[in-house]
């Protein structure tokens, strides 16, 4: 199972995602775990920022990818379908779903 929870930021996400995930039994990723070592060591919005926030997610999708499919997983996001950059984190997410 693979549950991803979107929403505007500040929405109570990663609250319902804690929650749903200990429910459940399952694992969570939180958007701010991905996106947290870019914002710390790259000026955001910046071609080295998305590159960090890609090679963080791709790690991360990587593990969940070889979980147990036994296991379930909870991600949350903060992506709009209306931009380059939230098409792209639809993709990868989508590709993940396939994976799994």
């Amino acid at each position: 199972m693979l549950v991803h929870i979107n929403g505007f930021p500040g929405v109570g996400k990663l609250t319902i995602g804690r929650i749903l995930a200990e429910r459940i039994g399952g694992k969570l990723l939180d958007n701010h775990s991905v996106y947290n070592i870019a914002f710390a060591l790259t000026e955001f919005k910046s071609p080295l920022f998305y590159d960090t926030v890609r090679a963080s997610r791709r790690l991360a999708y990587d593990l969940i990818a070889d979980l147990p499919v036994s296991v379930p997983v909870v991600l949350t996001n903060a992506h709009r379908a209306d931009s380059t950059w939230g098409n792209e984190c639809w993709d990868d997410a989508i590709a993940l779903a396939e994976r799994r």
